[in-house]
């Protein structure tokens, strides 16, 4: 066996490996796949995990994100001065708890299985607004909601996220 391919067995031994020790973590109830912040908004930020996708609309003043998640669940997060709580719920919010305490935070559940979020406002006036509709239950669903991070500014252009 030359060199390169035993570099690219070795590879790939390598990769099975790190995969296999991804799900069996996951599985095991232990760090879930939204370990940082690539999604920032006034206020909080969010994370995509591997699988996920995510669909923005600027509108004007606001922005809608809608995320799918890897097993077809559906997220949609507002972020505006704006939000439109749903109207035809009767629950009570209640104060919810992000990672940091950096912005205000109240949340209800929806229906049988949904959730609605509203966070802030931030500083600028702006809230995140997330909704979603079925799938609460659902582990990746919880574990996206569980790593909405608080954010600040820090002058200009800096923006301070809690860990």
């Amino acid at each position: 066996m030359n060199m390169r391919n035993f570099m690219s067995v070795l590879l790939v031994i390598l990769i099975g490996s790190l995969a296999g020790q991804a799900v069996a973590a996951e599985k095991q109830g232990r760090e879930p796949p939204y370990l940082f912040c690539n999604v920032y908004l006034p206020g909080a930020c969010f994370g995509l995990a591997q699988g996920d996708t995510l669909t923005m609309e600027v509108v004007a003043d606001f922005v809608v994100y809608d995320l799918k998640i890897a097993d077809g669940k559906s997220i949609q997060v507002y972020s505006g001065f704006n939000p439109s709580l749903l109207t035809d719920q009767k629950g009570a919010f209640s104060k919810c708890q992000l990672i940091g305490t950096q912005s205000p935070c109240k949340s209800r559940d929806v229906d049988e299985a949904g959730f609605e979020a509203l966070i802030g406002p931030a500083k600028n006036g702006s809230f995140v607004h997330v909704i979603v509709k079925d799938g609460i239950r659902d582990e990746r669903v919880r574990n996206f909601l569980r790593n909405i991070r608080s954010c600040k500014n820090s002058g200009d252009v800096a923006i301070n996220c809690q860990n």
